[in-house]
Order: structure tokens, then C-alpha cells, then sequence
């Protein structure tokens, strides 16, 4: 039975997404008819309508209370590919650039659509989402075998750790803090040391940096702060330690924001949704402190002021992304036939086909000034309309949908455990990267499949929650 508490935030929620809504669509009106013209306005805000519709069966609109997987990648995409479309839309001329807004405002209507799609075959309703943040969390029975587990993944990671050191002729970060102002030079040595690293190791490389750190790092915070134990103290200081080190060698800015941010999004869930404005002020300056402080550094001595960087840093969040999609659609397949699974580099191989390096080819093409090894790396529709054009943006979409409702229903009917969180936080930021990369991609190399793999392996056949029953 729904509580009444449930209840009563249910209804509050739905009046705060109705106002969000109104405000939305006023603003999407406002600004599809500056850069575009009244007819695409009122289609848009006709689209965002139908949108929230399907968005409310599956997670709630907009509630900083009750933000999941599915609602974190709602609002980035928003942020990040859909209102900046209009402006790159307005930038750009030729026949392209109507396919391309089509294929970005049908994401509004096909992803939400996976969602539902994915909760009524499996039965799931909106109070779930409730009643997962509302109950406490559990204590892990098995805590000293819980500990053993995430020590042998940090020894894991340590040996990798030094065997990318080893692999690397020169460290970037070790570079950049002898050479201050030499951005360019580390910018180089930051391809070679990793995307043009040739090591069989490279794979695992991305894989210690981007998925095994920080989930022991999570798991390692969680439980210390639900236990104050000592043991589960140092196992984060030295996971902490281990993963901003290893994230920060290659002076990518990313790797390092993200543990941060994944810490920020684990405590607020342990606070159960409820974190104050000071709190996630903190998090959002200690996100940004090493990416900033990066330029800052390597532009040592060029005069450039901390507002410039900060202008940068908002062009590389808000435009960039969406104006990177468009190329993809401007490339494909006018300058390259369509793909067809192509741009897929195991499934290019099992088929006997050669791979195609979308990335770079459409870098090179939209950016010729930049590095020979520039990667584009597009939101997950650009690689769908590489291989298969519009009807893969459809269809696509749709299957990305189902697949992160699908994860998001498992995690919310498990036990709510600290690996049962640290899956979750790092799951909400896994499928936020289909903003800037393939779905094979995220699903692969960014660590969904492996994160749940990894979750079973800490926390073996957990009890499954019974969905509540929803009061007539």
C-alpha cells in the first residue's frame, strides 16, 4: 500500500513538473524562433509536451528529490544536445542541418518510449522510485568478505596502475607540472598516453581508470560512513588515493571530475534525496577545481583570465556536443556511406569488415586545424546515423531506452545496499556519457555490462524488492 507521505509528495511532484513544463516549453518556443522560425517553435514545444508525457510513466519529470538514472540523463540531454541545437541549427546552412534537428527532438519521444516500453513489460510504477530513496540503507552481513572482495579489486588496480607507468614514455601530468604554460606539448603526450597507446593492456587501462577505482571508491566511502570503521576508512584513502592519481596522469579533465562527481552523487543518495544548496555548490566547484586548474596551469603565462576559462569550459558542456552531432550527420552519407555496424570496431571484426574510426574521420573533417588524432566523439544518435541513418536514430534510440530502464528497474528492486548505491551513482554517469558517445561504447568500455558484473561479484544474489502495491 502507497503511504501517505507517498502520496502527498507524489502530488507535489506533479505540480512542480507541471510548472517546469510551462517554463520549458516557454523557453524552448523562445528560442526555436530566434535561431529557427514559428513553425519549428510550436512543433518543438508540441514534441517536449508529448515527451513529458511518456517521461512521467517511467520516472518523475523533474524533482531534485528524486533524481534517478533515467531523469540525470533526461536533463543533461536537454542541457547538453537539445536546447543547444537550435543554435548550432541557427550556425549552420544547407540541407543538413533539418535532418539533424529531426533526429535530436526525436530522441525527446524514443528514448521515454524505451522507458515505458521497459517498466510495463516488467510491471514497474513511479512509487518505486520512492519507496527506494525513502527506506534506509542495509548493512552488508558479510561486511569482512565485502572488504576482502574490494582489496583484491584495489590490488588489481594497483598493478595496473604501475604497469601503465611503465607503458607510458612520458607521463603527462609529470610533464605539465615541470613545464608550466606547455598545454599543446601535454595535450600530445595525452593522446599518445592513451588513445594512441600501443600496449595490450590499453582496454584494461580504461577500464581500472574509469570503472574499477571509482566504484571501490564509492563502495569504500558508503560503507565507512555507515559504519565508522577504520578499516573502511583506510580502504577509501587509499582507493581515493589510487584513483585521482591514476585519473590525473594522463591530464585528461574528465577523469578526475568524475570521481567527484560520482562521490557527490553517492552522498546524495545516502541522504536520501535531501542535500542542501551549500552542499551541492561544494561538489560542483570540487568537480570543476582540476579541470580548470589544467588550463589554468598549461596556459601559464598567456594571459588567459579565469572567466575566459570558465567560458571555454561552458562551450565545451552546453554547445560542443550538439554541434558535434551535427558533423555527423552533415559527414554521413554524403562524404561516407552509411556504415552499417561498421563504425563498431568487435562487431566490424566478427563480420570481416574493416572498422571505421568515426571519430576521427569526422574530427579531422569539422576541426582540420586540430590534432591529426582529434576525436569527435558524438552523442550516441551521430554513431546510429553513421551506420544505419535515420531509421537507426529511431530504432536506436528506442533500444537505448529499454536498456536503461531495464538497469534502472533491477537496481531499484534490489536490496538498498552501499554497492547497491555505488552501482547507481555510477550507472547515473555511465549513461550520462551517451551524451558524448556510442551506446556500444557506454555499454562496453564505459563500464555498464561490467559494473553490474562487478556489483554481483561484491554483493553475490541479492533479495530482489517486491514492487509496492500501488492504493486504488
Amino acid at each position: 500500500m502507497a503511504t501517505s507521505s507517498q502520496a502527498i509528495f507524489g502530488s507535489q511532484a506533479r505540480t512542480h513538473e507541471g510548472f517546469l513544463l510551462l517554463s520549458m516549453c516557454a523557453s524552448t518556443f523562445w528560442l526555436a524562433q530566434e535561431m529557427a522560425d514559428t513553425g519549428i517553435a510550436i512543433v518543438s514545444c508540441l514534441i517536449l509536451v508529448l515527451s513529458w508525457a511518456l517521461v512521467r510513466r517511467s520516472c518523475y519529470f523533474f524533482h531534485l528529490r528524486r533524481m534517478t538514472i533515467t531523469g540525470f540523463w533526461y536533463f543533461s540531454y536537454l542541457a547538453m544536445i537539445f536546447f543547444p541545437a537550435f543554435v548550432v541549427y541557427s550556425d549552420q546552412e544547407g540541407p543538413y542541418r533539418g535532418p539533424y534537428l529531426f533526429a535530436v527532438e526525436s530522441v525527446l519521444i524514443t528514448v521515454p518510449l524505451g522507458w515505458w516500453l521497459a517498466s510495463a513489460c516488467s510491471g514497474f510504477r513511479v512509487e518505486e522510485i520512492d519507496l527506494f530513496f525513502e527506506q534506509p540503507v542495509e548493512r552488508v552481513t558479510a561486511d569482512s568478505r565485502l572488504l576482502g572482495r574490494c582489496w583484491v579489486l584495489l590490488g588489481i588496480c594497483f598493478v595496473l596502475t604501475v604497469a601503465y607507468m611503465f607503458d607510458v614514455e612520458t607521463i603527462p601530468l609529470f610533464y605539465l607540472l615541470r613545464n608550466p604554460g606547455a598545454f599543446m606539448e601535454a595535450a600530445l603526450l595525452r593522446e599518445e598516453a592513451f588513445k594512441l597507446l600501443n600496449s595490450p593492456l590499453t582496454y584494461f587501462y580504461y577500464i581500472t581508470r574509469g570503472l574499477l577505482y571509482p566504484l571501490i571508491i564509492l563502495v569504500a566511502l558508503g560503507s565507512y560512513l555507515g559504519s565508522r570503521q577504520r578499516k573502511w576508512l583506510i580502504a577509501f584513502l587509499v582507493a581515493a588515493g589510487g584513483g585521482l592519481f591514476f585519473a590525473a596522469l594522463s591530464v585528461a579533465k574528465s577523469p578526475v571530475a568524475v570521481v567527484v562527481l560520482l562521490v557527490g552523487i553517492l552522498l546524495y543518495l545516502l541522504k536520501q534525496g535531501r542535500m542542501n544548496r551549500k552542499a551541492i555548490a561544494i561538489i560542483l566547484i570540487l568537480v570543476l577545481l582540476f579541470p580548470l586548474g589544467v588550463i589554468v596551469y598549461g596556459y601559464a603565462g598567456d594571459s588567459i583570465g579565469l572567466a575566459v576559462v570558465m567560458v571555454g569550459v561552458g562551450r565545451r558542456l552546453f554547445y560542443l556536443p550538439a554541434e558535434i552531432v551535427y558533423y555527423y550527420f552533415e559527414y554521413f552519407p554524403d562524404q561516407v556511406h552509411y556504415l552499417h555496424g561498421r563504425s563498431i570496431d568487435k562487431f566490424a571484426h566478427a563480420i570481416g569488415a574493416t572498422p571505421f574510426d568515426t571519430t576521427n574521420a569526422v574530427g579531422v573533417y569539422a576541426y582540420p586545424r586540430g590534432l591529426e588524432s582529434v576525436s569527435a566523439n558524438g552523442a550516441f544518435i551521430a554513431d546510429l546515423n553513421a551506420d544505419f541513418g535515420m531509421w537507426g536514430v529511431l530504432m536506436g534510440g528506442i533500444l537505448a531506452g529499454v536498456i536503461m530502464q531495464s538497469v534502472q528497474i533491477f537496481l531499484l528492486r534490489r536490496r538498498k545496499t552501499v554497492v547497491t548505491l555505488a552501482c547507481f551513482s555510477f550507472l547515473m554517469v555511465a549513461f550520462w556519457f551517451l551524451q558524448s558517445t556510442s551506446l556500444p561504447v557506454v555499454l562496453a568500455s564505459d563500464g555498464v555490462i561490467l559494473s553490474l558484473l562487478i556489483a554481483w561479484y561484491l554483493e553475490r544474489s541479492p533479495r530482489p524488492q517486491r514492487s509496492p502495491e500501488v492504493a486504488a
